[in-house]
């Protein structure tokens, strides 16, 4: 769009383009919408990335390509996982951000002095790393940039974050952290001649809004008004999420709430959010049951994602470990009508020689009533708060990082032996498992407390594949994991979570009877 009215458009990372991470293209590819470049042929990538370029409209990603040969000299592989060893990303004697910031200052200093409308956008991913030492390397230069900036004729800026620091003790020991990690640092620099062409109301409605809920289409939307006789149906109210069609230029209602932007809980949170919030849940309570669901949840996804692989073995986890919850922190519990959201960071013991004490998954769950007149548990979004790239020479290739623990000491393959889980200790949360033997092959595993309960299955022996069924004799005051039939089919080699159940109202007593049927399938 700015580029038909005569923009000169710039695009510029600090990300190797070639790469990938977890399946994925990096940087600007990525925003692209190129595919995974598995063959590695990259004289192939190269005309998809200008077709997609010239597709989007942008003219140039100038010093972008630099990237590739600065990484490769650092030895870094991927510099958004978040290394602890990768604290400064350095090049002939500078800091990457010196050559890239530079470089913008004097491409847009020349196209000024050339007459030449522009647009540029820089994304910059400093500070994904864990000790908080390598986004200090953008300070000296980015500073410059500022200053410059402030001095261009007829010049708009936008400094803004994607998001709050997402590694190190910070994220996972504050309360702060959870509204930082959605609520960015956002600034915007205006030259004096602009100032003077957009007039009074607009440069108030700037002043006015630092105070207001703002989002990313409000951006959008001030950038666009910005662009003469412009023609597009885009700039209208969108109702869904109450923007306005001059964005940050007009003043944003005072009452505009998360609801009133489409932010849900599993989307961010809100730092106005609505609901009563309750910090004082103790690990002893229902938590911990819930915890368990959401671990249970993720280690049938890392079980399924590596068995979709090696079905001609017998093991159900890989290199990967099956997460077990150490401890439970940060737990918050908020009421948003008839739902019940409960977020908190449970704590896992790391992988064998990793850096770290603990490997620590952020959750969020919803309970809401369900028209069986029961209520039910949803794991609505999980996320990784620890560093994961560590594990990167240890996990197996299929297997998403993001929830990998394996031992660095030493790697087995243990996919060509079948595990026999119930020979095994399982100890989750300091709470002890009853192991309950259905045959030779299938077991039942239960954790019971005083608040809820667990039900596990595992096979094994080899070459066997069965259907268990938990089958509710009664209950009384329970929350559900899963609505009856539950119903879990179990291979060789595996185990799984089957269900969880708790306490609903914790000043009633609670029940939950039940049997387990099972039969062998081919």
């Amino acid at each position: 769009m700015f580029q038909r009215k005569g923009h000169y458009t710039t695009w510029i990372d600090d990300l190797c383009w070639t790469w990938s991470m977890n399946g994925c293209p990096c940087g600007i590819p990525k925003f692209l919408g190129m595919p995974t470049n598995k063959k590695k042929n990259f004289a192939g990538a190269w005309e998809l990335l200008q077709e997609k370029l010239s597709e989007k409209g942008v003219d140039d990603i100038g010093i972008s390509l630099a990237n590739c040969e600065i990484m490769k000299a650092n030895k870094i592989t991927n510099p958004l996982k978040g290394h602890y060893e990768h604290t400064a990303i350095c090049y002939n004697g500078q800091y990457q951000p010196d050559y890239i910031l530079s470089y913008l200052e004097m491409l847009q200093t020349q196209l000024s002095l050339a007459g030449r409308p522009f647009f540029t956008f820089l994304d910059l991913n400093t500070g994904h790393e864990a000790t908080g030492r390598r986004i200090q390397t953008l300070d000296a230069s980015f500073a410059k940039l500022i200053t410059s900036l402030s001095r261009q004729k007829n010049t708009f800026t936008l400094i803004f974050g994607d998001h709050g620091n997402s590694y190190g003790t910070f994220l996972k020991t504050t309360k702060e952290s959870k509204i930082e990690i959605s609520h960015t640092v956002l600034f915007a620099l205006v030259s004096n001649d602009l100032k003077d062409k957009l007039g009074v109301d607009k440069m108030r409605a700037l002043d006015v809004n630092q105070d207001r809920l703002v989002n990313i289409l409000d951006l959008r939307h001030t950038l666009l008004t910005l662009v003469p006789d412009i023609n597009n149906n885009s700039l209208v109210v969108d109702k869904k999420f109450d923007t306005h069609p001059n964005g940050l230029f007009f003043p944003i209602d005072p009452k505009r709430s998360c609801k009133s932007m489409g932010i849900t809980p599993t989307s961010g949170k809100c730092i106005c959010d609505e609901g009563r919030v309750n910090y004082g849940l103790q690990n002893d309570t229902k938590v911990v049951i819930m915890a368990e669901f959401a671990i249970g949840q993720i280690n049938n996804e890392i079980q399924k994602e590596f068995m979709a692989t090696k079905w001609g073995n017998t093991i159900g986890f890989g290199s990967c470990q099956r997460l077990a919850g150490k401890w439970i922190a940060e737990v918050q519990e908020k009421v948003i009508k008839t739902v019940t959201v409960t977020e908190m960071n449970i704590h896992i013991p790391p992988g064998t020689n990793a850096p770290q004490s603990s490997d620590v998954f952020s959750v969020v769950i919803h309970e809401s009533p369900h028209s069986s007149n029961r209520t039910l548990m949803k794991l609505m979004h999980y996320r990784r708060i620890s560093t994961f790239a560590v594990y990167d020479k240890c996990k197996d290739p299929d297997v998403d990082g993001t929830r990998c623990v394996c031992s660095l000491s030493e790697k087995t393959d243990e996919a060509k032996v079948t595990k026999h889980w119930h020979q095994i200790p399982h100890t989750v949360f300091d709470h002890p498992t009853t192991v309950v033997s259905l045959n030779d092959c299938l077991f039942i595993y239960e954790r019971r407390t005083h608040f809820g309960l667990v039900i596990e299955t595992s096979c094994d022996c080899r070459y066997k594949h069965y259907q268990v069924e938990v089958v509710i004799v009664d209950q009384v005051n329970v929350v559900f994991s899963t609505l009856p039939p539950i119903v879990t089919d179990i291979r060789s080699g595996m185990m799984s979570f089957v269900a969880a159940f708790h306490q609903h109202d914790p000043m009633q007593s609670w029940i939950l009877d039940y049997d387990v049927k099972y039969k062998e399938l081919p």
